[in-house]
């Protein structure tokens, strides 16, 4: 593969492109993102897996290093930024005003808004990923507009609304990618340091949600196209690397192996049928 060269665009710096993109698509995300959440009318989100997703977060305790949430449809990581963005309501005001259970959901639907905030500013951060993907191969220009597609597509802006674990799990992947990338012009070796983030990245979108595990075919491809005799070591590095990130991220899975596995198989099971009539209406 060839690198294109820089695009020499004077009328805006293009190392300020990147965060402006990642300022504009949060604006995108930022509008609407208070849709369904609890209020005077409905003590639950409309979304079906916001409240799930929540509850379970709260069995963790960081501060205690107690990261089992008795739940392993997905990875712990989302878990665990919920769990710390409700202390942050909490810390700052936006716990229960009262002891009614009205006070309480309104309180609830202020931590599904910080845990939609963690979404759109992952879904913001794609973004600004997508854009360093595309400048070094496309220039500025080309990789803008494959940022602005990420930006406005429909379906990444309607999921970086939600408290749900899918778009940490894409932007982590996306690191991964980019540093997956790098070793189709880095070979340096004995320390492949590309394939040690590349792995490091997916093994935390894996514990976020496990088809995290699949951007180890990126890592496979990218060492196909290697010399021979540099294929082994970032294919190994970046294997262990991701196992052992996806461990820290997700440690019940070690912890309380029966759990996880129960759970796990219960989530293929559930994503080879499909939601089903869930979000009919």
């Amino acid at each position: 593969m060839t690198l294109s060269p820089e695009n020499k665009t004077r009328w805006f710096p293009a190392k300020a492109l990147g965060p402006l993109l990642f300022l504009i698509a949060l604006g995108i995300r930022v509008l609407g993102i208070g849709w369904g959440l609890p209020n005077q009318m409905r003590w639950n989100s409309l979304h079906p897996d916001e409240p799930i997703v929540w509850a379970y977060a709260q069995q963790l305790e960081p501060a205690k290093l107690d990261f089992d949430p008795g739940f392993y449809n997905y990875g712990t990581l989302y878990l665990t930024v919920v769990n710390v963005a409700t202390r942050m309501v909490d810390a700052y005001g936006g716990g229960p005003n009262g002891q009614t259970d009205e006070a309480a959901f309104q309180a609830i639907g202020r931590y599904h808004l910080a845990g939609r905030w963690a979404s759109s500013l992952a879904g913001a951060g794609l973004v600004w990923v997508v854009f360093a993907l595309g400048r070094k191969r496309f220039g500025p220009i080309g990789a803008t507009f494959g940022a602005a597609v990420v930006a406005f597509a429909p379906g990444l802006v309607v999921h970086s609304r939600f408290q749900t674990v899918d778009m940490l799990a894409t932007l982590l992947l996306a690191l991964g990618v980019f540093w997956g990338l790098r070793g189709l012009t880095d070979e340096s070796e004995p320390h492949p340091r590309w394939a040690v983030y590349s792995g490091l990245f997916f093994g935390l979108s894996a514990g976020t949600k496990y088809t995290g595990v699949l951007g180890l075919v990126l890592v496979a491809a990218v060492c196909w196209f290697r010399p021979p005799g540099l294929r082994l070591r970032p294919m190994l590095a970046a294997a262990v690397t991701m196992v052992v990130a996806f461990f820290v991220a997700t440690p019940g899975a070690l912890l309380h192996p029966e759990a996880f596995w129960r759970d796990f198989r219960y989530e293929m099971a559930h994503t080879s049928t499909g939601h089903g009539l869930v979000f009919a209406a």
